[in-house]
């Protein structure tokens, strides 16, 4: 059993900073959907891309629980920052649809959940019979009698004969799936509070204490006063003194500061990519980290036998931070391959076809650069390099190869069932005398060679190829089972075959569609 939804996630998660101690996680979630914006009359191919980050960070003073006296909390969580921006991409093409949280106060629960579920049924039902009813009936009646008297008599029978026949025919089918995801926090004594850029597109998250010291809106160093430290002191007001000390002993911070922080952030956009884009994405995301700390000191002007007054400080001074760390993802979120749906049965009706005509192409064939398409039902996807542009409208994808050129195809597909039975089926032909040599590796399994020697429509043959990629039937000697829950790749290397018949012409070769069935 897997979770349907994370066959559209990519994750990770590391530390901060990278170097050194670390004080911190951010751990990411990317889930991507394919989708056709047919807006304003339009069709558009686009990607709904969802990001939910959770930063963590404990406080580097242990909480020990238990007696003891204590005068200062020291370098405790008090603010933290965190952007989400696309790193590569401009955002023209993107539009933020929603985002959360969007303002927290104190003592606020924030919620966020998405759900995608689909399922389709289907129910046949036929009846056929006859129904034959024969009835036979007869009365007799007699009268007897003279004029002024008379008697009369009579008998009746009616007998019925039914025959009836019928045949009732029926078929049910149901199939549904169903994907839920969802994210939840708690914050007391901290708020939330979110921002956007000016194009409306990148959210900003700041995140604070307060209670019982607000340090977003107490920040202020007055005269620039430092400690012995050369770290500069926060004037706060006699109430806030008031919350952080008791005359002779420190008060705790909030019990978020106390303990750590442990936030969750989430964001939607709609990617459109230009024409020809590779449809990869990668986001950059920041972190500004502030710390601080309290104590109970006595001041040198105090008099004797007053209560002693307290210092409040921010540890690493002013409005400068103790972190500020940009990450950029290093992996590309690869759109298309993170957005395919999976082969949902076996057979020919699953969709999984691609036809290698010109309109079909996401990115068309071209001397230098790599072809890609896809599936109509998205489940199915084809990469290459290699081959000649497309000569017509319903021309076959076509290569023309030789010891110096080869070719090379990756098909790309998910599955989410271990109970079905699937094949490869190519359609293709070598054009000329020379054949073709295909070396195809299914999820870097040892290569299965297949050489290609018919012309279309000849030497009696269909043109297709076919490749048993797994085959449930341990009785079968074509047991086989190449493939993986998840992601599965299959690479097709095209190589001219040794022909002496080709008199050194190049090998030709055309491809008409491939499936999996």
């Amino acid at each position: 059993m897997i979770n349907r939804n994370d066959l559209y996630t990519f994750t990770e998660s590391f530390h901060f900073p990278t170097t050194g101690q670390p004080i911190g996680t951010l751990a990411l979630e990317y889930t991507v959907r394919a989708y056709m914006d047919v807006r304003n009359l339009k069709t558009a191919r686009a990607y709904l891309i969802t990001c939910k980050q959770r930063i963590t960070i404990p406080n580097e003073t242990p909480f020990v629980i238990g007696p003891a006296s204590i005068k200062s909390f020291l370098k405790y969580p008090a603010a933290v920052t965190t952007r989400t921006a696309p790193a590569t991409k401009s955002t023209d093409a993107l539009v933020l649809l929603d985002y959360s949280p969007k303002t927290l106060n104190t003592a606020i629960t924030s919620s966020t959940s998405a759900s995608d579920s689909q399922g389709t049924s289907s129910s046949n039902q036929y009846t056929s019979g006859s129904s034959t009813a024969v009835t036979n009936s007869y009365d007799v009646s007699v009268n007897v009698g003279s004029a002024g008297s008379g008697v009369s008599a009579s008998r009746g029978h009616s007998e019925t004969n039914t025959s009836e026949q019928s045949q009732s025919l029926g078929h049910s089918s149901e199939a549904g799936s169903d994907a839920t995801s969802s994210s939840s926090m708690t914050i007391k004594d901290w708020a939330s509070y979110a921002s956007l850029d000016p194009t409306n597109t990148i959210p900003s998250w700041t995140w604070g204490q307060e209670y019982p010291w607000d340090v977003l809106a107490l920040h202020n160093t007055g005269t620039s006063q430092h400690d012995e430290n050369d770290d500069p002191v926060i004037l706060l007001p006699p109430y806030v003194q008031d919350r952080l000390h008791d005359g002779s002993q420190a008060l705790p911070p909030s019990k978020t500061s106390l303990f750590g922080i442990n936030f969750v952030s989430k964001s939607k956009w709609l990617y459109t990519p230009a024409d020809n884009s590779d449809d990869s994405l990668t986001f950059e995301h920041t972190v500004n980290y502030i710390t601080a700390s309290h104590s109970v000191e006595s001041a040198s002007s105090n008099v004797e036998g007053d209560p002693p007054k307290p210092k409040v400080y921010d540890v690493r001074g002013q409005l400068s931070l103790l972190l500020t760390f940009p990450f950029t993802s290093p992996t590309p979120l690869d759109l298309p391959t993170l957005s395919l749906d999976p082969i949902s049965s076996e057979g020919a009706s699953n969709g999984a076809i691609v036809g290698f005509v010109k309109s079909q192409f996401v990115v068309q064939p071209s001397p230098g650069s790599d072809f890609r398409i896809k599936s109509a039902s998205n489940n199915l996807y084809v990469t290459g390099s290699g081959f000649d542009p497309s000569l017509g409208s319903d021309s076959p994808m076509s290569a023309t190869l030789n010891a110096a050129v080869a070719a090379r195809m990756v098909i790309k597909f998910k599955i989410d069932s271990e109970d079905e039975d699937y094949t490869l089926l190519m359609k293709h032909w070598k054009i000329g005398q020379s054949g073709t040599i295909l070396g195809i590796t299914i999820n870097d399994n040892d290569p299965i060679v297949r050489h290609v020697d018919a012309t279309e429509s000849g030497s009696g043959a269909d043109n297709v190829t076919s490749i048993i990629l797994r085959d449930r039937d341990y009785t079968s000697a074509e047991f086989y089972d190449y493939l993986v829950m998840g992601l599965n790749t299959i690479s097709i290397d095209f190589a001219p075959a040794a022909d002496p018949m080709a008199n050194g012409s190049p090998a030709r070769y055309a491809i008409r569609a491939l499936a999996i069935s």
